[in-house]
């Protein structure tokens, strides 16, 4: 007797075959899960890094990164406000009755200044920002982004909810805080900040050490070139700060490079950068290869370009607030940003807070993008700074009045408005 010959599985049951794009995507994922407890494997955990940390809330933290980078404190500023969490830091194990005393010597020897001059007008700038309030006994902080007082509020919290983990307290170590005091270049400073909001944690009593950080995330975040950002990941590299780990080349295009915090880390006196390779002998003039010199695909499948708004440097949308020492052409054009930019002339005293010196304003603007053909913010600047008026055109004057007309129409302003 012929044995009957066994069923078909019915399309949809577990016997049919998977598509080829399901069975990709399942060894992604794979890939992904074991490439992640790989990692989780490698993070160091510890009571405390070497040399103790202090809690910065990571909102204040950014807050500071913004009014440095809107030029309202200096560079030298935002060193001795991270040399005042380590003054603060080391009187925390003081007796029962004692009250701290604080000098202007301590943090001139923290942050290697000459002059403790320097340190009192820093600490004045801080204090008017409301990064700092400074007393003979007593050092406080800012809790929240909120308690800072800058010009464009709205625009600091709007950039400030773009960054992940900003309602956390970043466990800084204390020889950091003096290495970024020391430090003159602020690229390290916002490499060292990024990666310590990315890999740097506290839970469960303990400090938990390793992430994922992109150099072109912090580019973007902190507002510099990307390539000396990765210079100065180089450099802390070097400086035995961070340890990068090992990673497959497509998990550290898309999640940036693994990296782990030396808790153990003992600051070098020096804050030089990592050496660079050696040139070689051979000149080359060509184009550079490809990566690791793989030959390219001459194929052309799935090469039509996807639909949509182009994502180029040109259509991002820009956060920060408009600076006369910092334009672009895009506040030429934009008249809300144009109109902040005369806010700031009036108040340094480069132009007179009146209706004629506005239209006037507008009007060199428009004169700089008619006539120059490589560098209109240059000639914007200079015609305002020297109060070159007679350059203006009528057309120029006639756009400036219509662009005026337009910006008051949908922001209705007052003559008190804008001499205030």
């Amino acid at each position: 007797m012929r044995a009957s010959p066994a069923p078909r599985s019915p399309p949809g049951n577990a016997g049919t075959r998977e598509a080829p794009a399901s069975r990709l995507g399942d060894r992604m994922t794979q890939a992904y899960k074991k490439q992640t407890d790989s990692f989780d494997n490698l993070r160091r955990m510890a009571r405390k890094p070497a040399g103790g940390f202090c809690f910065m809330p990571a909102g204040v933290l950014l807050a500071a990164w913004w009014v440095f980078k809107t030029e309202r404190i200096r560079l030298l500023d935002l060193r001795v406000w991270l040399a005042c969490f380590e003054l603060v830091a080391r009187r925390c194990r003081l007796q029962k009755g004692r009250l701290p005393r604080y000098h202007w010597r301590e943090i001139q020897a923290l942050t290697g200044l000459s002059d403790a001059g320097h340190v009192r007008r820093a600490v004045r700038r801080l204090q008017e920002v409301g990064l700092l309030r400074w007393d003979e006994t007593r050092i406080t902080f800012p809790a929240s982004a909120q308690d800072v007082r800058v010009a464009h509020a709205d625009t600091m919290y709007a950039w400030i909810r773009t960054v992940p983990n900003r309602r956390r307290k970043v466990p800084v170590p204390r020889r950091l805080l003096l290495y970024l005091a020391r430090s003159q270049r602020r690229v390290l400073i916002a490499t060292a900040l990024g990666h310590m909001l990315r890999c740097m944690y506290y839970r469960q009593r303990q400090c938990v050490s390793g992430g994922r950080c992109k150099a072109s995330w912090i580019a973007e975040v902190f507002q510099v070139d990307e390539r000396t950002v990765k210079d100065a990941r180089r450099s802390l590299i070097f400086a035995g700060w961070l340890i990068p780990q090992e990673s497959p080349q497509w998990a550290m295009n898309r999640w940036g490079l693994a990296v782990v915090i030396n808790l153990s880390w003992e600051a070098p006196r020096s804050t030089r950068r990592a050496k660079s390779p050696r040139r070689s002998g051979r000149i080359v003039t060509g184009s550079p290869p490809p990566y690791e010199n793989r030959k390219l695909s001459s194929r052309s499948r799935n090469q039509k370009p996807a639909s949509g708004p182009a994502w180029g440097s040109k259509n991002k949308r820009r956060l920060w607030p408009s600076t006369l020492r910092h334009l672009a052409q895009s506040d030429l054009k934009d008249s809300a940003r144009l109109q902040a930019l005369f806010t700031q002339a009036a108040d340094s005293g480069l132009v007179r807070p009146t209706e004629s010196q506005r239209l006037d304003f507008f009007a060199v603007a428009e004169h700089a993008l008619r006539t120059a053909e490589r560098n209109p913010c240059g000639l914007f600047f200079s015609v305002i700074r020297a109060g070159w008026w007679h350059h203006i055109s009528q057309d120029d004057e006639d756009r400036a009045r219509s662009r005026l007309r337009r910006l008051d129409e949908m922001r209705p302003r007052t003559r008190e408005a804008i001499a205030a």
